[in-house]
């Protein structure tokens, strides 16, 4: 079957008139391509519609007791996408860490920024770590040998020896 029937102009279409919709059973859109394009159009030349809902949106969205929900639910997304784990566990693995990062041991929170440390290479989460112990890791690209040699450098030019 190379073709869908428009909902809208009900016109059989060749699928490639039809956009991707991931969620759909065929994985097509249920309107075409120019049925879309007219309702968008219909919808932006529509400028009060537009107007009245983003003010609902902003209004809603600052309402106090849905900011703190928000605020949750997008570092909640965040986390899922970037990095494929929930607020729970960056919150658990915080706790095991006693609340402090794992190279520098300064304690997280209060000021100090906590980063989710994880593997370039593979996407694998490693630990928390504070802003500043993340930033190295990325500025020497994870690479051991340039750590080493900065550690060697640093004990060359040691005041307390």
């Amino acid at each position: 079957m190379n073709t869908k029937i428009c909902t809208k102009c009900k016109n059989e279409k060749d699928l490639n008139e039809f956009t991707k919709n991931k969620t759909a059973k065929d994985g097509l859109r249920s309107r075409c391509k120019s049925c879309r394009a007219e309702d968008s159009k219909e919808y932006y030349q529509r400028q009060d519609v537009r107007v009245a809902h983003n003010r609902y949106c902003k209004e809603y969205n600052n309402r106090p007791e849905n900011k703190e929900r928000l605020i949750k639910y997008r570092k909640e997304y965040w986390l899922l996408k970037k990095y494929n784990i929930s607020l729970d566990e960056r919150n658990s693995m915080i706790d095991k860490q006693k609340n402090l990062c794992v190279i520098c041991r300064k304690k997280l929170g209060n000021g100090i920024k906590s980063c989710i440390d994880h593997c370039h290479k593979t996407g694998n989460v490693r630990g928390i770590l504070c802003r500043e112990c993340n930033l190295m890791l990325g500025y020497v690209d994870d690479n051991m040998n340039i750590l080493r040699r900065a550690i060697s450098y640093i004990e060359e030019y040691r005041e307390d020896k």
